[in-house]
């Protein structure tokens, strides 16, 4: 099982993820991300795809995607930002899943 989060999660269970420039941000974690996003006055938020474990937002990551913040964004604006980048990287995790399988899968 996968999931889609409205946020930058880092590689293992760190409390902060540093983005593409090198800054740290915190690891957004559970639910109304995007208000706490804006709300914290981050620059970069993003969409982190990644598998299910038991601890919430935690399981290891398949792919990530920053971006920006801008002044008046609001959650409607954000989230449709975030969406496009969601719709991405959906595709491409779906893809690279079916290719592994793929790969692996015996020949008859």
């Amino acid at each position: 099982m996968i999931n889609l989060h409205p946020a930058l999660l880092p590689d293992d269970s760190g409390d902060t993820y540093t983005t593409s420039d090198g800054s740290e941000i915190p690891a957004l974690r559970g639910l109304h991300v995007i208000e706490r996003a804006i709300e914290a006055s981050l620059k970069v938020t993003g969409s982190t795809i990644h598998y299910v474990i038991p601890a919430v937002d935690a399981g290891p990551v398949i792919g990530r995607a920053e971006v920006a913040i801008e002044p008046g964004d609001t959650p409607d604006t954000l989230q449709e930002k975030l969406k496009n980048q969601e719709h991405r990287l959906i595709v491409e995790a779906v893809r690279a899943y079916a290719e592994q399988v793929r790969l692996v899968a015996p020949t008859q």
